[in-house]
């Protein structure tokens, strides 16, 4: 047994091909709601030791797609639902939610995607296209990058440029995950930490991750969970689909 799969594990996979895990929260008994874009359903997974059990727990009636998810009180949770072409990862125009408050016009990004509040007045928000992060204040609506790395770039010979999606914080890292690239990285953030960037899991010539959308961690903060949408848009080695699933990865 190789170091990777002793501390990666699957969660939950579905049965077939063509399905993809977007987004994730995790509930405060500790069970996952995780998002799809193929249909718009909302679904409930345990995490519970070899359970590996899952059931749509929300449809939404007049959407496609459900992409992101937060929690925004106790067991309350934001949802974003719309219409999107999963061929080319676009959104159909005039579908967007109109409900949003707006807190910035970001002119400079290609496709926003992952977010996280980080510190009491920021966010962090992934561009999937352009390859950075970009940093947000939430009290002025100004707007920098705060990375620009190649590991945040779509793998460049692949069909749908998807790189950079899900983030999140823990302590001094900032961890993300890379559709094409298919791999999940943490950054240190702490102003005394290396600039180096540090593979957690997968790579391009593996299924361990691959398409993977979002992660999320535990309430004990020891498990980062890793969605996937099987590599659908960017198969393993330009011919490998698997049915999407979520995985464990023990910190």
């Amino acid at each position: 047994m190789t170091a990777e799969n002793s501390i990666i594990s699957t969660t939950f996979q579905l049965g077939s091909n063509g399905a993809w895990f977007e987004n994730l929260a995790v509930r405060p008994k500790g069970n996952l709601l995780a998002t799809r874009i193929d249909v718009p359903k909302l679904w409930s997974i345990s995490t519970a030791p070899i359970s590996e059990t899952g059931h749509p727990f929300y449809t939404f009636p007049r959407e496609s797609s459900v992409m992101g998810i937060a929690e925004i009180g106790e067991d309350i949770y934001a949802v974003v639902t719309g219409n999107l072409s999963i061929s080319t990862i676009s959104p159909v125009p005039g579908t967007q939610p109109t409900q949003n408050k707006n807190l910035a016009y970001n002119p400079d990004a290609h496709l926003l995607n992952g977010i996280i509040k980080f510190g009491n007045n920021l966010c962090l928000i992934t561009d999937s296209k352009k390859g950075v992060i970009w940093r947000l204040d939430l009290t002025t609506g100004e707007y920098s990058q705060a990375l620009s790395h190649a590991p945040l770039l779509p793998e460049e010979d692949q069909p749908v440029q998807v790189g950079a999606n899900g983030i999140k914080a823990l302590h001094s890292y900032v961890y993300f995950t890379s559709t094409t690239r298919e791999i999940s990285r943490r950054i240190p953030v702490d102003e005394h930490a290396s600039a180096t960037v540090q593979l957690v899991a997968g790579n391009e010539f593996k299924l361990t991750v691959a398409g993977s959308t979002a992660i999320a961690l535990s309430k004990d903060r020891t498990v980062l969970y890793v969605a996937t949408s099987g590599a659908q848009i960017a198969p393993v080695m330009s011919q490998t689909v698997k049915p999407a699933k979520i995985v464990a990865v023990r910190l």
